[in-house]
Parts: C-alpha cells; sequence; structure tokens
C-alpha cells in the first residue's frame, strides 16, 4: 500500500511538474514573441522614414537642380557640379530601391508562418542584406558629401558653406547612431529566434 502511495505522489508532482513546465514555455514564447515583435515594429518605421528621406532628398535634388549650370562657372566647376548632381541622383534612386527591398524582405519574416530554423536563417539573410546596402550607401555617400561642400564654398554663399558644415557636424553622429540602432533591432530578432536549440547554427 505504502509504495502505491507513493507512486501515485509521484505521479501527481510529475504532472503539476509538467504543468509548471508548460506555463513556462508558454511564458518564454510569450515574452520572445513580444520582443521579436517590437524589434521588426521599430525596424518598419525606420524604413518608412527612409522613404520620408528619400522624398526630401528629391526635392533638394529638384531645388538645386535649376543652378546647374550658372554663368560663370569654370569648366572644373561644371564637371565637379554634374559629378555630383550625377551622384545624388544615383543616391536618391539607391536610398528608394534599397528602403523597398529592406521593407519587403522584413515582412517576409513571420514567426506565424515560419519554423525556427527558416526564422533564423531569413533575419541572417536580413542582416547581411542592410549591412551590404549600407556600405554601398557609405561608398556613395562620403563622396558626395565632399563634392557637395566643394560645391556648396564654391558656387553659394559662405553662410552656406557655415550651414552645410553644421549639417555635417551634427547630422553624421545622428547617422551613426541611428545605423547603430538598426544593427542592435536587427541582433534582437536574432537572438530572440536564438532562444531555440533549432537555431545554433545560426552565429
Amino acid at each position: 500500500m505504502e509504495l502505491n502511495d507513493l507512486q501515485n505522489q509521484w505521479q501527481a508532482l510529475d504532472a503539476r511538474l509538467s504543468r509548471v513546465e508548460t506555463k513556462l514555455n508558454v511564458m518564454t514564447t510569450n515574452v520572445v514573441s513580444g520582443n521579436f515583435t517590437s524589434s521588426k515594429a521599430w525596424l518598419q518605421r525606420r524604413f518608412r522614414m527612409d522613404l520620408v528621406a528619400v522624398a526630401c532628398g528629391l526635392l533638394l535634388f529638384a531645388l538645386l537642380l535649376h543652378r546647374l549650370p550658372q554663368p560663370g562657372w569654370s569648366a572644373a566647376d561644371r564637371i565637379v557640379a554634374t559629378v555630383l548632381f550625377a551622384l545624388f541622383g544615383l543616391l536618391i534612386v539607391f536610398g528608394f530601391v534599397k528602403a523597398l527591398i529592406l521593407r519587403r524582405s522584413l515582412e517576409y519574416i513571420d514567426t506565424r508562418q515560419m519554423s525556427v530554423r527558416d526564422l533564423c536563417a531569413a533575419v541572417l539573410r536580413f542582416r547581411r542584406l542592410f549591412l551590404a546596402f549600407a556600405m554601398v550607401g557609405l561608398t556613395l555617400g562620403v563622396p558626395i558629401a565632399v563634392l557637395f561642400g566643394y560645391y556648396i564654398g564654391r558656387m553659394t554663399t559662405p553662410y552656406m558653406f557655415y550651414g552645410f558644415l553644421t549639417g555635417v557636424v551634427i547630422g553624421l553622429p545622428l547617422g551613426v547612431r541611428r545605423c547603430m540602432r538598426t544593427i542592435r533591432e536587427i541582433n534582437a530578432l536574432r537572438a530572440a529566434v536564438q532562444t531555440d536549440d533549432d537555431c545554433e547554427y545560426c552565429v
């Protein structure tokens, strides 16, 4: 009789432990899903703002384009201005395409329809895609900033040049901070799906 009682108590304890483990798994899943959704929502807002920035860049491009060329410009000034506006236009097109591709890739990552392994692989591909776009954007942005500084300094008033320098001093740290925040949010997506053993290969 004592052995049967002990066995029954053990089975009851095992059942309670199973229920506790199930509740913990549900709680963990809810926390992971919440973190994933929060990071994804921030990234979606970020890429929507990128489209707004592209629209502002297009407006700036249109406002400056009517100044090309101006009477009295030297041949070197005309070449610099032409190259600048060509690169600026290319940057606008690149920014638009980049924002669309990244938004589409982010929408494809869905915790409700993908397995954990597929989620991890999709997040890793998205991270690599963002870093590749960031490198291309930096490659275009540096010469554009240099040529734009030359254009502002040579072909406009000194006050506009000082304004350009102020914009660079303020905008560069903000841009770096925004890029680092984006990388942190992407890493948060990866960390959320890496809580499962199926994602051990995702590094």
